[in-house]
């Protein structure tokens, strides 16, 4: 006999939502496996205290999510997993650059069998833990990927650790530095070699790291430590600039040297080229552009501007797979960056 819990009749959460994450959990632990058939009706509605057609209400919705099976006259059956539909519940910034091509990897890996559900996680981390609340409670999804704001990984990573037992969690670009899940990461420190490389390639010796944003303790400070270090192993100046002024300076103590300029994101890239163009310089003679980001936007401008992907398609594609497999181990994979030569780089 399974002992009850009791419902909490005074929180904001419905009844029947909170039966439906007590049976989930059930299901979860293991109490309940594939074939078994769950109390009835009549006695989870007295011993939860509850009415009947509470009860009903929930065991309906999880028949419409395929995670029980009605039999007439028998009761309600736990169906195996393999027999239904996989839930998958998507929580980042849905910024239309980034989620874009992870999306677009992970549905050419998935096809349209497995629904995706995508909500946008804002930088409160109260409004993302009432998210996954909503994904662990109301949605029933089974695999949860997150793709967490710059510099929120450890707190979105709280957030969700009251809701562990509800799914299995895989972190996408990047992740918590304590990590308990699946991870599927860009390598933006080899990103920023790969650049470094391509400008040494050609003979460039005078390198600038430009970005306006600011340190964040995540991505942003890695890629300008493995900057810092790239450029002191060749005992070469440390010049991460954030202004255009500062640049155009370096640009015209250059003596006819090509300046390579390593820029952040896109959008840094767009607005240091444009701004350049306006100063009358020259690209990519005078300044050659690489960025640590391949965005349209990068094609969007004349010269379009040389990247370093991360592999944001590659890791939506690893995601699949890992969705796919049965148990959906905690492995950890890097994806490497490619260089992807345009018009702003000689």
């Amino acid at each position: 006999m399974i002992d009850l819990p009791q419902l909490k009749r005074q929180s904001s959460i419905p009844l029947k939502e909170q039966l439906k994450s007590w049976i989930m959990e059930q299901i979860q632990n293991g109490t309940w496996q594939k074939g078994d058939c769950i109390p009835s009706i009549n006695k989870l509605a007295k011993g939860f205290a509850i009415a009947r057609e509470t009860v009903r209400q929930t065991f309906e919705t999880l028949v419409e999510k395929e995670i029980l099976i009605p039999e007439h006259g028998k009761g309600y059956f736990i169906n195996g997993r393999e027999k239904r539909a996989l839930r998958v519940g998507l929580l980042g910034k849905i910024d239309g650059v980034y989620i874009r091509p992870i999306c677009d990897g992970l549905m050419e890996e998935l096809g349209e069998d497995v629904p995706l559900l995508m909500l946008d996680s804002q930088r409160s981390t109260n409004t993302s833990a009432d998210l996954i609340q909503n994904l662990a409670y109301h949605q029933s999804v089974d695999r949860l990927l997150v793709i967490p704001v710059r510099g929120q990984e450890e707190s979105l990573s709280q957030a969700i650790e009251p809701y562990r037992r509800y799914f299995k969690i895989a972190w996408l670009d990047r992740a918590p530095k304590e990590i308990k899940d699946a991870s599927f990461l860009c390598d933006y420190e080899e990103a920023v070699r790969m650049g470094l490389k391509e400008f040494k390639k050609i003979g460039i010796k005078k390198r600038i790291y430009f970005s306006r944003n600011s340190e964040d303790d995540s991505v942003f400070t890695l890629m300008r430590k493995a900057f810092s270090e790239f450029e002191s192993e060749g005992g070469n100046p440390n010049l991460i600039l954030n202004s255009i002024d500062k640049v155009n300076k370096i640009i015209n103590s250059s003596k006819g040297q090509t300046i390579g300029v390593f820029v952040e994101t896109s959008q840094e890239a767009v607005f240091l080229q444009s701004q350049l163009l306006k100063l009358g310089i020259n690209i990519p003679q005078e300044v050659s552009i690489i960025c640590c980001d391949d965005t349209e936007w990068c094609q969007l401008v004349t010269p379009q501007i040389s990247c370093i992907n991360p592999g944001f398609n590659e890791l939506g594609k690893m995601a699949g797979c890992w969705i796919k497999q049965e148990e959906s181990a905690a492995i950890q994979q890097t994806i490497s960056p490619k260089y992807i030569q345009r018009q702003s780089s000689l």
